[in-house]
């Protein structure tokens, strides 16, 4: 799965099919994340908290102190985005998942209507023995919003 506004890395797909082949229970292998301008967009993450709802990418406090960002939202528990891992959950930004756990858990919930879907997939994922795993060696770059903004101005 990926959004309309990522552009993969040449053999990215490659990488993550490659690592579907490798670990029998993982059920979604995700890419590293950048901004267009070469940042890491924190994609794969510990379940929300308190401090999550208070301090995520879109929330004012925030905006209002944008330094608090890295800390906050954050790798799974103690891990970085520098190496390949199991974590709660990724950006539904970009992702790769096996045919056999979507069949055993179903597809996103379509009951939300936006943000929230790839967390709550993550986790019934895991709930159901799979793993997620962020797999940095392969990227994609997200240029957040063009796509929302092109299908509102057709």
């Amino acid at each position: 799965m990926t959004n309309p506004d990522c552009v993969w890395a040449p053999g990215a797909m490659r990488t993550l099919l490659a690592w579907l082949g490798g670990h029998s229970r993982c059920a979604i292998a995700a890419p590293r994340i950048l901004n267009p301008d070469g940042t890491l967009e924190y994609s794969a993450r510990a379940y929300p908290d308190s401090f999550t709802f208070l301090f995520n990418r879109y929330s004012l406090l925030t905006r209002m102190w944008p330094a608090i960002r890295g800390p906050v939202v954050t790798c799974s528990p103690t891990g970085t985005h520098a190496t390949p891992r199991s974590v709660d959950w990724v950006s539904g930004a970009a992702m790769l998942a096996r045919r056999e756990a979507i069949a055993a858990v179903g597809g996103m919930d379509e009951a939300f209507f936006m943000f929230n879907e790839d967390v709550d997939w993550c986790r019934r994922m895991n709930l159901a023995g799979w793993t997620v795993d962020y797999v940095p060696e392969a990227s994609v770059v997200h240029h957040i919003g063009p796509a929302s903004v092109t299908s509102r101005t057709a």
